[in-house]
């Protein structure tokens, strides 16, 4: 029998390069790749060939070009318009194990090993500036870092509903009859500062902090109609050149505000040691955008004033208000007045109502320092 050798020629699978959109709330996230469309995606490699592929998104990298040759100063996506990304990606066999597709030689066993194919993405990301950010604020919470964790996470779903999201400062409490924003709770932030000025994961309200983006603006600058086609410059709707029909403007071509996280704090307040009812203004970072933060932090000055489980009473002023103001350098301080004839204890807490406030709260307190006068 005559032996033949047919010479075959066997190509290299390549995968196509994938366009994909990064959405519009998530242009400043870090981490925009963390929802269920980019779990996996349908690579062609030509020749009909398809693979559903799972990228290890640990492994992505950047690009300023189509063939990924020059990598981006900042390995990030914030800065939007059309940027390359290169990730290593996998397929699952019936079992739902990992499988490389491309050939890396064998092992000591003379197994053949194979490992991650490298997929390259085309992303369309908004190009987007900050001009201002909101707060969260529902009076019946008042300042949410003053709350527990527990209490937080209770109100989760509020925290992430963006319609919430109406406070002109930080941590706002409550709006005075002057129409003054008030924010911390300056209690609570001189007890517990770590609580405040926090930074978690993308989309972790509870333990991060969240604020309503403004954007400049959105990425449509044509004429806007309404739903019948009537001009409004104002209107929800464009145009359709290739059908005539008018289709509604998307949240990034209207520019649509949305939550995002703070990444890190340029500045922050860390002393408890902060007076008046002045604007203070810190810097946060978000989607490397340096973001103004206003902080209302003012001194409460005490209108009423039970001291619990203590035979000391407060001292008044000359028109019957209680002396004292808490928070702030010169704060924290009740003057108290006492029998020394009689045996008294210190008080360990009180309910205090303050003109500022909006409503009565109990603290904790704390004595430095205390002797007894004749």
């Amino acid at each position: 029998m005559q032996e033949v050798y047919v010479p075959i020629t066997v190509s290299a699978m390549t995968p196509s390069t994938l366009s994909v959109d990064v959405a519009h709330e998530d242009t400043f996230n870090p981490n925009w790749f963390k929802s269920k469309e980019h779990e996996s995606y349908e690579v062609s490699f030509g020749g009909g060939t398809t693979h559903v592929m799972y990228p290890d998104w640990t492994s992505v990298k950047y690009y300023t070009n189509a063939a990924c040759s020059k990598l981006k100063a900042e390995q990030n996506v914030y800065d939007g318009g059309t940027i390359y990304a290169q990730v290593s990606a996998y397929v699952l066999d019936d079992n739902g194990d990992k499988l490389g597709l491309v050939f890396n030689g064998h092992d000591d066993k003379g197994n053949a090993v194979y490992k991650m194919q490298t997929i390259t993405l085309r992303l369309t990301v908004e190009q987007q500036s900050i001009a201002s950010v909101n707060f969260f604020y529902d009076e019946s919470v008042g300042d949410i870092y003053a709350m527990s964790r527990e209490d937080r996470l209770a109100i989760a779903d509020k925290l992430a509903n963006k319609d919430n999201y109406t406070g002109s400062v930080y941590a706002q409490s409550h709006v005075d009859a002057n129409g003054v924003a008030y924010g911390v709770n300056p209690v609570s932030f001189a007890q517990n500062r770590d609580n405040y000025f926090t930074v978690g994961d993308w989309g972790d309200a509870v333990n991060g902090t969240a604020v309503l983006v403004n954007l400049t603006k959105g990425t449509y600058s044509g004429k806007r109609y309404n739903s019948d086609g009537t001009e409004n410059p104002q209107g929800l709707y464009k145009k359709d050149v290739s059908s005539g029909g008018f289709v509604k403007l998307t949240d990034g071509e209207l520019g649509t505000s949305y939550i995002a996280y703070v990444q890190g704090w340029t500045t922050k307040i860390t002393s408890a040691d902060v007076t008046g009812i002045d604007m203070q203004t810190v810097w946060a970072n978000i989607g490397g955008n340096n973001v103004q933060i206003n902080v209302n932090i003012p001194n409460y000055n005490v209108t009423s004033a039970t001291l619990k489980n203590t035979t000391l009473s407060v001292k008044n002023d000359t028109d019957g208000n209680p002396i004292g103001i808490v928070g702030g350098k010169d704060g924290n301080e009740l003057s108290l007045v006492y029998d020394v004839k009689n045996g008294w204890t210190l008080p360990s807490s009180a309910t205090v109502t303050t003109v500022e406030g909006a409503g009565a709260f109990d603290t904790a307190m704390t004595w430095d320092l205390f002797c007894s006068r004749r």
